[in-house]
């Protein structure tokens, strides 16, 4: 079985410090099992929700 992990930083233009950093691990449960999908979707709901919030 396979584990995947997805590591991203979010950076705001001119800064260097992340406003957002997260990693995140998915392992499969059985061969053929789609782990990267999750993870992707879980790490565009993080993004967008840190974009989207009102300052």
């Amino acid at each position: 079985m396979r584990v995947e992990t997805a590591a991203y930083k979010l950076v705001a233009p001119g800064k260097t410090e992340p406003v957002l950093a997260h990693a995140a691990k998915a392992k499969a449960k059985s061969d053929g099992d789609d782990v990267i999908t999750p993870l992707i979707q879980d790490a565009a709901n993080n993004i967008l929700t840190e974009v989207t919030k009102k300052k």
